[in-house]
Parts: structure tokens; sequence; C-alpha cells
């Protein structure tokens, strides 16, 4: 939820305040958790601020890892995350969450951060759960720019039971590429200037960002290679032109094939941001070739990159969201979410955790 959406509750709170409507939508952006417990956690000079949220009994609970995204995210992500987990919340499954490296109450920096680094934090994380009281089964959901830390961990072989990737990307590159073609589609451009800035965009890659040259070079580019037209006129400020030279290379598919735990992807058909037939189909590969048996992929019809109802939420982020969109989402809540979405979550994990009970 931006600082738009945030606008947005305000505005209707301030009209429909003494109404039981206004309780009823501004309840269920609140989280209802039974027990919420605070922690901190270190990693290499940072210090992470989380957040675990119980459900009602005694336990253990099945925990989902929250791996977040691109951007400053903090563990709620600005209450986007509210109605997921208060969706497992209620099914009897607790969520674990952090503010990124300098969001919110953890020091450090997001954008100084490699996927290594941010695995080896969600490792980190899941070291301190297995000492919290009415923890059963870890896992990690990771959501889009999270897949290739679930990859990373995987390669690390860090100690945890399931893993969740939604709306993931493969190959950062082409993730990049795709991501621009359907800006580009969607703002009325031709294919013949889609390719132009494709050649562009792959000029820069290829004599600035793999050689990670210094940041003035890459000004010095900008300024004597004028972007074509469609391509992003205004260049990365110097922390994101350093965070993605240093993450360019990212790709899923060596994680992939080391991944042993239960895996549940789950792609939206009308995401903007990532080709997911490419990721149905390099995941399906890589499984198919390690022998791996016991994942699901689910490709959810109607629904978008952040699993919400494509036919009214349809935006590549939430700074293209119409007023429209951000008073539907106030007013929907988890009924925003794409239909199906929230039982094949939970079904799933209840169905890793009772085979795991089995074998206990």
């Amino acid at each position: 939820m931006n600082t738009s959406i945030k606008a947005a509750i305000g505005i209707v709170s301030a009209l429909i305040l003494s109404s039981a409507l206004a309780l009823d939508v501004l309840d269920q952006h609140e989280l209802h958790d039974a027990e919420r417990i605070d922690l901190q956690f270190p990693h290499q000079d940072d210090h992470l601020s989380a957040t675990l949220l119980l459900p009602e009994g005694n336990g253990p609970f099945p925990v989902v890892v929250f791996i977040h995204g691109d951007g400053p995210t903090d563990r709620f992500a600005d209450g986007g995350y509210i109605p997921i987990m208060n969706n497992l919340l209620r099914n009897g499954i607790a969520s674990f969450s952090w503010d990124k490296a300098g969001v919110g109450q953890s020091s450090g920096h997001w954008l100084e951060q490699t996927m290594a680094d941010r695995a080896n934090e969600a490792a980190q994380a899941i070291s301190l759960l297995k000492h919290q009281e009415k923890v059963g089964n870890i896992g990690v959901l990771g959501f889009s720019q999270g897949g290739w830390v679930l990859s990373q961990l995987a390669e690390n072989k860090a100690d945890y039971d399931f893993m969740i990737a939604v709306g993931v990307a493969v190959n950062w590159q082409r993730q990049s590429e795709y991501l621009q073609q359907q800006r580009m589609l969607h703002s009325g451009f031709s294919n013949d200037q889609i390719d132009t800035v494709r050649q562009y965009e792959r000029r820069v890659i290829q004599d600035i960002l793999l050689p990670q040259a210094p940041y003035n070079e890459y000004l010095a580019f900008m300024e004597h290679n004028p972007p074509p037209s469609g391509a992003y006129a205004e260049p990365m400020s110097q922390s994101r032109y350093q965070f993605v030279a240093r993450n360019l290379k990212v790709d899923m598919e060596l994680g992939l094939a080391q991944i042993k735990v239960p895996f549940l992807g789950i792609f939206g058909d009308s995401d903007l941001n990532v080709d997911v037939r490419e990721s149905l189909a390099a995941i399906t590969k890589a499984f198919n070739t390690t022998g791996h048996q016991e994942y699901q992929l689910s490709l959810l019809p109607n629904a978008t990159h952040s699993m919400l109802k494509a036919d009214s939420y349809n935006f590549q982020t939430t700074s293209q969201w119409t007023t429209m969109a951000q008073l539907n989402y106030l007013l929907e809540g988890e009924d925003a979410f794409a239909e199906g979405f929230f039982d094949l979550l939970v079904n799933w994990i209840h169905g890793i955790s009772a085979k795991e009970k089995l074998k206990s």
C-alpha cells in the first residue's frame, strides 16, 4: 500500500467515520494476530527489526517467512501484506517479516545488498525462528525479486522446510527487458520503437553495467547517447546504479537445481512485470532434470503480478494506481486478491505440514 492509498483511506474514513461500514473497512486493513513478538537479529554490520505474528492456539504453527521484492519495503510492505497475513493467521499459520536494511527500524541500506546478502539475512532470520516457542515448520515465501533470494537460499543449503515463489522471474536481464516491453506496449509504442529501446538498453548493459563502470562513466554515456523515445530518460541514482550492477547477473536456474524441499510456484496470467510462461517452463525443466517431484505450479486466471484481480488492479507499480483502484482496494481488502490465491496458499501449507507430522 503506497502513500496515495493511505491518503484514500484517510478521505474515505473522514466521509464515513460514523458508520459501521467505516469500522468494517478499516478493520480489514488491521492485523488480527493473537500474539505479536517483535524481534531483532544481526546481519553483517546491520541490525534488522522483525515481527513474528502468531494465530490463536498453542501451536506449534507453520511459519511463513516473507521475502520482499524490490524497493524500500518494511515488514508489512506498507500494509500490502496485511490481507495475506490475516488470511494465514485465520487459518492457523504464523507470519514472520522484517524491515529491509535501512527501512523502518532496521539499520544499513538495502541498495548496498546483493541477492546473496539478502539470502544470508534470511538464513539468520530462520535461525532466530528456530528458537521461538510455538514455531513448527518454517517456510520461505518470496515475492518477485525475492525469487532470486530463494534461489540463493537453495544454493546455500539453508535450513527451511518449504518454499513458495510468487510472481518470480528467472533471469534479471530478461525480466528487465520484459518489464520494459510491457510498459511500452501499454503506452502505445510500436514494436519498432520497443526494439530500438531494447538495443539501447543492451548497450548500456554490455558497455557499462556488466563491466561495473564507475558511476561518472555511466552518466557520461547517458549524456553522449541520449535514450531513445520510450526509454527511461532520467539516469539512475548512484546507489540504484550500483545495486543493479551488482545484481545484474542473477539467475534462478542454479538455485532451482538445488531445491530439495516442497515447492509451490504461484503466477498470475495477467502479470505485466514477469514473463510467467518462461518462469513456469524453467522451473519445470529444472525439477524434471533433478528428479524433484514434490512441487506444484499454478497459473491463476485474472491475476496480476501481486496476485490481485487483474480487471481492477493490473498496473506495473502501485504508483500507477488510479483513485478508483485505490478506493476499491480499501473497500475490498482480501477480496481484492485473485480468486483461489488464498485457498491455494493455505491448503498447500497445511498439506505440507500434515505430511511432516506423519513423518515424525
